[in-house]
């Protein structure tokens, strides 16, 4: 198993609105996650590591030009290190993809990145197939081993403010999340899960 960091919601400037899921960035696999002290600290597998608020711009992630929204720590268990390519963030060299390709069959064979296929449920819905067990508004030193390991294993998601209202999606998402919660169910990881969780429109009637 491959832990892997993917930003999405890419934008050539802060102030273009999407109308769509916008520009997929790069996937990069790396060793560690870790928040401490309110900032968030990416290693790779030899141990180097960069702060992902070095990149923050407008409340964005600038990354080679292009702004994203949002990232994800997810498991992928198709990324193969082998045929993936050096990836520089902050003078830290990472094994990935850089934006919108796939995993090759060969190292010459890059495609355009297939979409995933997205789900979105109500929240009743996900309860039943997933089961939370609890939800924590930050991790600590502890509560960061317990959710690598529910991390690994497909089990973690994060409630996030989004247009229009509050959303529960699979993985650890940073913007605009409120919190993360544990599942007892695992989630399918070659897809990406959205949960209608409160609307504004709900809450204003």
């Amino acid at each position: 198993m491959t832990l892997v960091l993917s930003f999405f919601n890419g934008r050539t400037s802060p102030d273009e609105e999407l109308n769509d899921w916008g520009l997929n960035g790069p996937r990069i696999q790396i060793g560690t996650l870790a928040q401490t002290y309110g900032f968030t600290r990416i290693l790779n597998t030899d141990d180097e590591d960069i702060d992902l608020e070095d990149f923050e711009e407008d409340n964005l992630f600038l990354i080679d030009g292009i702004y994203y929204g949002d990232y994800q720590v997810s498991v992928d268990n198709d990324f193969k290190p082998d045929l993936a390519q050096d990836i520089v963030l902050g003078g830290v060299t990472f094994r990935g993809y850089p934006a919108d390709v796939m995993i090759p069959e060969t190292p010459a064979e890059h495609e355009l990145q297939p979409e995933r296929e997205f789900v979105e449920m109500t929240e009743e819905e996900w309860r039943t197939k997933f089961k939370p067990l609890y939800a924590m508004k930050s991790l600590s030193f502890v509560e960061w081993a317990e959710a690598q390991r529910m991390l690994k294993q497909n089990k973690i998601w994060s409630l996030i403010e989004g247009d229009g209202g509050l959303y529960i999606v699979s993985g650890v998402s940073v913007v605009n999340r409120l919190e993360f919660i544990l599942t007892a169910k695992a989630y399918d990881s070659s897809k990406d899960y959205q949960v209608v969780y409160h609307l504004e429109s709900e809450i204003d009637d």
